[in-house]
């Protein structure tokens, strides 16, 4: 990927909500794929509906398709748990682990605080 790839992928994902879950976890590849899909979901008219939904491009793909996107409301991103695993840059603990460890962080230091007082 070049260096002005790489500077559009940052600016339509830093400036769009949409992208907030995803960003820095899943492929620029993955993420330039969705916002195909975004443009295409914005771009829809009244005179120029969309085809129905066959789950084809979710399914073969495994990213958020147009209508996915559509069914969004405003402002709502776009979660990781729906992009599938192969897109993801590294694998992620699912919320719960990561709000535990950080409880069990903040315990630790307490008691580390609580010894050097």
């Amino acid at each position: 990927m070049t260096a002005s790839e790489q500077i559009h992928i940052s600016a339509f994902v830093h400036n769009n909500a949409l992208y907030a879950n995803l960003w820095g976890k899943v492929s620029s590849f993955a993420l330039n794929k969705i916002n195909k899909q975004y443009q295409k979901a914005n771009y829809v008219t009244a005179q120029e509906l969309l085809p129905p939904c066959t789950r084809f491009f979710t399914r073969t793909i495994g990213l958020s398709c147009v209508y996915d996107i559509q069914n969004l409301r405003n402002h709502q991103s776009l979660l990781l748990k729906v992009i599938h695993r192969h897109w993801w840059i590294q694998e992620h603990p699912p919320t719960s682990q990561i709000d535990d460890n950080n409880f069990h962080y903040k315990d630790s230091l307490q008691s580390l605080l609580q010894i050097l007082k």
